[in-house]
């Protein structure tokens, strides 16, 4: 608009675009006032309320239901199905988690401005981008926010109800441990990378599913080793002694 003003172009581009820097803001700030303000204010309240921890009827049996279901295809023993149902909960009732977790979503901006930026600067064309290895770059980005849902999934201010694991009859507390990262990486990981898939097959086709199937694979590697899986008895996160 001051580039319309002060140089005097009135062209096409520059008109509809004072139009929009005009018109746009009231109309947002007529939204926000009537409706997006007043719907924040509800939520905010039912956090604070007493039942706030406690999800409708309808919904807490249909999520209920596909925990339990994806619980007897993936899991080996009645430990780890409790546990994997427990975090499949928690990762949706637990505030905190979801306000450290869900800016992971964000990544998909940069990816975005990677593969499309240099179509619309005109830097290359979609033929060329084709033909190339970009694609790597968003299974690659992917593998560290694998880590990101799982990380925070066993990281928590209420650190005092972790007796809880301490009290469980575990000859092996790998089964907590492998139990909850099976929820949040079916739960988080899994959906999420299917979004950036479908995204990645509309530009280069099926010629990359072996490096989508491959990246998918080997997504669990890293949280694995972070969590100190490797450790077949799990002592390095679940310590019945603290001495």
């Amino acid at each position: 608009m001051m580039d319309m003003l002060v140089n005097q172009r009135y062209d096409s581009g520059h008109l509809i675009l004072t139009f929009l820097a005009v018109a746009v803001p009231p109309l947002l700030l007529v939204v926000n006032t009537r409706y997006l303000a007043p719907y924040f204010t509800q939520k905010l309240a039912v956090m604070g309320s007493a039942d706030a921890g406690v999800p409708a009827a309808g919904t807490n049996q249909k999520s209920s239901g596909l925990a339990a279901r994806l619980a007897d295809w993936v899991t080996s023993s009645k430990a780890e199905k409790a546990v994997f149902e427990m975090s499949w909960k928690l990762t949706s009732r637990d505030r905190r988690y979801k306000m450290r977790t869900y800016p992971a979503f964000g990544a998909l901006v940069p990816l975005l401005f990677v593969f499309v930026q240099p179509l619309l600067k005109e830097k290359t064309s979609l033929s060329t981008l084709q033909s190339g290895s970009t694609y790597l770059v968003g299974i690659y980005l992917l593998q560290i926010i694998a880590g990101s849902f799982y990380d925070n999934s066993y990281q928590s201010d209420d650190y005092r109800a972790s007796w809880l694991y301490s009290a469980m009859p575990l000859d092996k507390p790998g089964e907590a441990i492998i139990g909850n990262f099976k929820a949040t990486f079916l739960k988080f990981f899994t959906p999420f990378y299917l979004l950036i898939a479908v995204f990645l097959f509309s530009v280069w086709g099926w010629k990359i599913t072996d490096d989508l199937l491959a990246g998918y694979f080997f997504a669990p590697s890293l949280p694995v080793r972070m969590s100190g899986f490797g450790n077949r008895d799990g002592r390095c996160l679940f310590r019945r002694n603290p001495k």
